[in-house]
């Protein structure tokens, strides 16, 4: 099932701004870790600094692990590694100081070769101060799955220290940023989705709003139209073609019902008179004689035009909403008890077969309700096969009265079942057949039953054709 507009906007709107904001978390993740690194160098650059400035015992450095520990926020002793050596003679080393890391291979720097000094300090706090420079280098190592960030300090009269901080100490710091991501960004995706699809559904209103016009467009509210006031630019223009379109629409259709109302009008008087002098001469010309035949065919085909225009008139009628019932109480058992007994004398060599229950009552124009079914009636009888069959059943539902009108047959063509009612469309197999007929019949009735707010369908099989009249009680 394809997803609706509206649910597509919110998605991409969703999806792009979870796309937007992941970067933008990914760069201030990045900035902010980068900032950690920053400070992490700074602090082990002031410590190194401090504790190279004088000589310490084992005493000292046991203690200055923990306090430095603590002074960088780093509560777990674990974290920070230490090692020491002094004119070459290894002063202290801390019991966590990775083991596959020895301090002589760790890249030192040489403090009389390299600009890149750490600063200046005290060679003996009780003279005069005199400033040394002392080189540094920071690195990065992984040992054992963890990683290091290492800084080398080396004084020029050969002091060395090594101070290490297991980088678990950032993660720590980050895993409350972390934390607050995985919790913010869905809520905050969720609550941009709710808002998304709120603000659709009053931007999508006129859209809508044309939809349900559109969707409820009949024949007799062709003269509907949308409001343009306090429209936005672009749905004010789309409203202002759809009211233009009706506009077109609507003197269109009623030009054309109006001509096939007219025509219909005045065609009927002139079929009539010459109906009425054909019938004359019929009457006047000697029995029997070759005129006599050929002015019943006139007749014949008079009377057929005659009911294309009658068929045309009650057409434009129904195309404008103007089909009038004359509603009445109408027993259809009794009306279809006499449509039996009509298809017995017209079709005396088909097996004629009714079932229709009793007290059958309909609201309906009984003139109209005559017609459909004269017209299923006489398309059974044409299309029916030598020697074939009616059926005609009726029954009452809790809230239809069904009709079926069924008859032997050939079957029709699936492309035909589309096309059947539609005006003046005749199955091939009619005309190869040069059956009689107009090719209204169908396409009336169907018009006929929908103005009594019900419905009429086909079906065929292989050896079957039915006719299904539902006609609502309420109607």
């Amino acid at each position: 099932m394809k997803m609706s507009f509206r649910v597509r906007l919110v998605l991409i709107i969703t999806i792009l701004t979870g796309i937007l904001l992941s970067c933008f978390i990914a760069i201030i993740g990045w900035r902010i870790y980068d900032e950690k690194i920053a400070d992490l160098d700074n602090d082990i650059r002031s410590h190194i600094e401090r504790e190279l400035s004088k000589r310490r015992d084992l005493e000292h450095w046991s203690r200055q692990q923990n306090n430095i520990s603590r002074s960088m926020g780093a509560y777990i002793p674990d974290q920070i590694a230490l090692w020491v050596e002094n004119t070459q003679i290894e002063l202290f080393r801390s019991t966590n100081w990775p083991e596959n890391v020895d301090p002589s291979q760790l890249p030192w720097r040489d403090s009389q070769k390299t600009d890149d000094t750490l600063g200046q300090i005290e060679s003996h706090p009780h003279q005069k101060k005199k400033r040394q420079s002392v080189a540094l280098t920071l690195i990065t190592i992984e040992v054992d799955h963890k990683s290091w960030r290492m800084g080398l300090g080396v004084t020029p009269t050969g002091d060395k220290m090594a101070m290490g901080v297991d980088m678990a100490i950032i993660d720590t710091e980050l895993s409350d940023f972390h934390h607050a991501i995985l919790f913010s960004v869905p809520l905050m995706l969720g609550l941009l989705g709710i808002s998304a699809w709120f603000i659709s559904g009053y931007v999508l209103t006129p859209i809508r709003k044309l939809s349900t016009t559109m969707s409820h467009l009949t024949v007799k509210e062709l003269g509907q139209r949308i409001d343009l006031e306090n429209k936005d630019k672009e749905f004010s223009q789309l409203i202002d073609i759809f009211n233009s379109m009706l506009e077109r629409l609507e003197r269109s259709f009623h030009q054309t019902s109006r001509f096939s109302a007219d025509a219909a009008h005045e065609l009927k008087t002139p079929l009539t008179i010459l109906q009425g002098q054909i019938e004359r001469a019929i009457f006047q010309s000697d029995m029997g004689s070759l005129i006599q035949k050929d002015l019943a065919l006139m007749l014949d085909e008079v009377q057929r035009l005659d009911a294309i225009v009658r068929n045309l008139l009650l057409f434009s009628l129904a195309d404008a909403g103007q089909l009038r019932l004359n509603k009445c109480e109408v027993d259809l058992s009794l009306m279809l008890a006499n449509l039996l007994e009509d298809a017995q004398m017209l079709a005396p060599s088909l097996t004629i077969d009714g079932l229709v229950a009793e007290n059958l009552v309909v609201k309906a124009d009984a003139d109209l309700l005559i017609q459909v079914l004269h017209n299923l009636l006489s398309n059974a009888i044409k299309y029916n096969i030598p020697n074939g069959w009616i059926r005609i059943e009726a029954n009452q539902t809790s809230n239809h009265i069904n009709v079926i009108v069924s008859n032997s047959s050939l079957g029709i063509a699936e492309a035909d079942l589309e096309l059947i009612f539609e005006r003046f469309y005749r199955c091939e197999s009619s005309h190869n057949r040069k059956v009689d007929g107009m090719g209204l019949g169908l396409g009336l009735s169907r018009d006929i039953i929908h103005a009594h707010n019900g419905k009429i369908d086909v079906s065929t099989e292989q050896s079957a054709v039915s006719f299904v009249i539902y006609l609502p009680l309420n109607s």
